[in-house]
């Protein structure tokens, strides 16, 4: 098998050549030599777990771990080597193999279980380091009890503000005569007489004598003075100042951790199966090379209808009528009296309730009003041009002969129907086709072009009744920002913190695959260029998740091997790819998850 990131593999041997037909799950339909057809059982797990994790189809894959044995060390080589120890996690049963998937995806919870199973002092060395880097400060507290490291305690102690089991260090240092840690625990508490009786044991009379002198201490300084046979000492200098390290607001807690994604790989056999797809990729498209560096009413249609005035409150009854004389005027009058037949414009004002077949009658005031009920619109200046389109669009004149007045026709986009409605100008279909065009415009670097296209299309989606326009306008906004950020970006020659940043920022917009691919180039390149080399190598393997041209993976290649012998940037970037963000349109600047 052969999979679209590189990765192939033998599935089964066989004894003769056979000519393949097709696969079907695990039957391979196959021509022999003789031409008779074959069916070959295959075992298809393995390249569909690969698969499945290389397009993050994370049900599949907790569905094969769940209903397949597919257990081993390759297997689990594979997952540590693609970035998934949190998968290859559960397969192991091994608390050595555990321990260390543990550490290497940060479960630290897991890595405390297996390192009290094992029990061993490397273990537990190297368990309080890991969770000492990422500040579980009770987890390094018990990995250091259970080693019995008690400078290391005494230091995390001091570190964190917590005297009072500092002072608990210093008993303990007393009851195991150790000097050294007496003597320290002593300067970080700013025991000064503990500190004095150290000196006094080790014979270090001088010292403690001066101790005593300097802090203050008279009595005690001239008792060790007559007993050790000193002379007197004049000390001079600075005033002194206990040795205490300022206190936290509070020691008892953890540090504040990065918010993290919700595992995907729970394996709990009480959860119920996965039901849906949590899809990351985008589709693949072709690119080239050429990325471098509210207003008043339009119009009045309102029309006013004369109403006959009721004449109940008049006293009338002095007025006596013959009853047939008044039926058959009554009667006259309706037969000469033949009322109007509403016209196109009303008949498409009363048939809808969109905006813009609304605007198509000449309705502009009604349309509004729709807009802002609707989509919460309320500044309509920037509609006004396509205000005027979709009303005459919806209109044609006929020119029939000279001297003739041409004939007014009014378009309908259904014909046949016996409730009409005018015709469009904005479709799904032309939305398409403007879409593409904006793509067309951004792989050729023309940003100012592309960027103008996304907007009008972003406005003309207002008038598409089409339900299924929520993914364009989210590709819209994804490329206004992105393209915004790039124009910002270009326009930008003194201020290489700023540039890396921008185009840091523009590797976080949804983009299409082969644009994605332009942008983490052109940020792997920027950041490169300025020295930032933790970063460059972020957005180098990045582009190679991606599968891009050999040309381009082995140039990010090479990044990668540059980057991990110099990781550090050598500028401060408001940049944290870790904490989720999103990209403040106005500022261009991220606003991270709290």
């Amino acid at each position: 098998f052969a999979l679209p990131n590189g990765d192939s593999g033998i599935i089964r041997t066989i004894d003769n050549p056979v000519y393949l037909v097709r696969v079907t799950g695990g039957d391979v339909h196959c021509l022999d030599r003789e031409g008779n057809v074959k069916i070959i059982k295959i075992d298809p797990t393995e390249y569909q777990f690969k698969l499945a994790l290389q397009h993050h189809n994370h049900d599949k894959v907790v569905s094969i771990i769940r209903n397949s044995n597919l257990v081993g060390q390759s297997i689990i080589a594979y997952l540590q080597k693609t970035g998934y120890p949190e998968i290859a996690l559960h397969f192991v049963q091994d608390n050595t193999a555990r321990f260390e998937l543990a550490l290497e995806c940060g479960d630290m919870d897991i890595a405390l279980e297996t390192a009290k199973a094992i029990d061993k002092p490397a273990y537990w060395d190297k368990f309080s380091q890991e969770a000492l880097r990422r500040g579980y400060i009770s987890m390094v507290e018990q990995a250091y009890q259970r080693t019995k490291a008690y400078d290391k305690l005494s230091f995390l102690y001091s570190i964190t503000g917590n005297t009072e089991k500092l002072g608990k260090m210093q008993k303990i240092a007393t009851m195991h005569n150790h000097i050294g840690s007496r003597l320290q625990n002593s300067l970080l508490l700013g025991d000064v007489e503990d500190r004095i009786r150290v000196l006094q044991e080790t014979g270090q009379y001088a010292l403690a004598y001066l101790t005593a002198k300097t802090h203050g201490m008279i009595e005690e300084a001239e008792s060790i003075r007559a007993a050790a046979d000193i002379d007197n000492v004049n000390v001079k200098g600075e005033p002194s100042a206990l040795l205490v390290p300022t206190a936290p607001v509070s020691h008892e807690l953890d540090w504040p951790q990065l918010p993290t994604t919700k595992k995907a790989f729970k394996l709990d056999e009480t959860n119920a199966e996965p039901s849906g797809k949590y899809e990351l990729g985008a589709a693949e498209a072709g690119g080239n090379d050429a990325w471098n560096n509210g207003i008043g009413v339009f119009g009045d249609s309102a029309a006013a209808n004369g109403n006959d005035v009721e004449a109940g409150g008049w006293d009338m009854d002095d007025v006596d009528l013959d009853a047939e004389i008044a039926a058959e005027a009554a009667t006259e009058a309706a037969a000469g009296f033949l009322p109007p037949q509403p016209g196109t414009n009303e008949a498409w004002a009363r048939n809808s309730q969109q905006a813009v077949d609304q605007i198509a009658a000449g309705n502009f005031e009604r349309a509004m009003q729709l807009l802002n009920s609707q989509k919460g619109i309320s500044s309509f200046s920037v509609l006004k041009p396509m205000f005027m389109d979709i009303f005459t669009s919806s209109r044609s004149v006929l020119t029939t002969a000279p001297f003739v007045s041409p004939s007014r026709i009014l378009l309908r986009r259904n014909p046949e129907a016996s409730q009409p409605l005018p015709a469009q100008i904005y479709s799904l279909s032309s939305a398409l086709e403007q879409l593409q065009q904006g793509y067309d415009a951004t792989t050729n670097a023309k940003f100012e072009d592309a960027l103008a296209i996304f907007r009008q299309l972003l406005l003309s989606l207002i008038f598409v009744s089409d339900e299924d326009i929520d993914e364009t306008k989210t590709i819209c906004r994804e490329y206004i920002i992105g393209i915004s950020i790039e124009l910002e970006r270009a326009a930008i020659s003194d201020n290489p913190t700023r540039l890396v940043e921008l185009a840091a920022y523009f590797t976080h917009c949804q983009l299409r695959t082969d644009h994605e691919k332009l942008s983490l180039r052109l940020a792997m390149t920027t950041a490169y260029k300025h020295k930032c080399f933790k970063a460059a190598g972020e957005f180098a393997q990045r582009l190679l998740d991606l599968v891009p041209a050999p040309p381009i993976a082995d140039k990010a290649r090479k990044v990668i091997t540059i980057c991990d012998r110099q990781s550090q940037n050598s500028l401060s970037i408001n940049y944290d790819s870790q904490t989720p963000f999103v990209i403040c349109a106005a500022s261009h600047l991220p606003i991270y998850q709290a």
